[in-house]
């Protein structure tokens, strides 16, 4: 949701619901979403106030080889992103990315990449992989859930820097 610019997420969860995965059972005891919505909350809490920060201008998706007609062919993914900001942004064997561009709401010149790991939707096989880019004469940094995510420069002048399956991690530029 994040790399399509969403502003809000509301966990509506007061009761046992009709959804046979609620986050609690119809005795009120938590169930194995509990848990796992309390990771994502930590992590958009980590997240949320850089986020915000930024407001998405468009959607990207990056690999999905073989996925040349998504949404009926109204979205075209690419093998690898260049924004004149962000360049040659891709996972480097291929994974499925998304990517939500992002300009600076404050006006200050700094731009920023929503990407997400979208390999395993659904948990099946999850991985860590390698995503790279450019970002030629610009100061860089990266925030996953977890906090700043290490980027390393290589000889060649390209950023790199690990993610997981499923993952969300914040590129700014400035």
């Amino acid at each position: 949701a994040m790399a399509f610019g969403t502003e809000a997420i509301i966990w509506a969860c007061y009761t046992a619901g009709w959804w046979h995965n609620q986050v609690l059972d119809d005795k009120g005891e938590k169930t194995q979403q509990y848990d796992k919505l309390q990771a994502v909350n930590a992590e958009l809490h980590t997240l949320g106030e850089t986020y915000m920060k930024y407001r998405r201008v468009s959607t990207h998706f990056i690999g999905f080889s073989g996925e040349e007609n998504l949404c009926d062919g109204n979205l075209t993914p690419v093998a690898s992103l260049s924004t004149g900001v962000f360049n040659d942004l891709r996972a480097e064997n291929g994974e499925n990315l998304l990517a939500g561009q992002m300009v600076s709401r404050a006006g200050d010149g700094s731009y920023a990449i929503m990407l997400c790991g979208a390999d395993d939707p659904h948990d099946h096989n999850p991985a860590v992989y390698t995503v790279s880019f450019r970002a030629d004469n610009r100061a860089v940094f990266a925030l996953a859930g977890d906090g700043p995510r290490p980027l390393t420069r290589r000889d060649d002048g390209s950023w790199a820097f690990t993610m997981r399956s499923c993952e969300g991690v914040l590129l700014i530029a400035r």
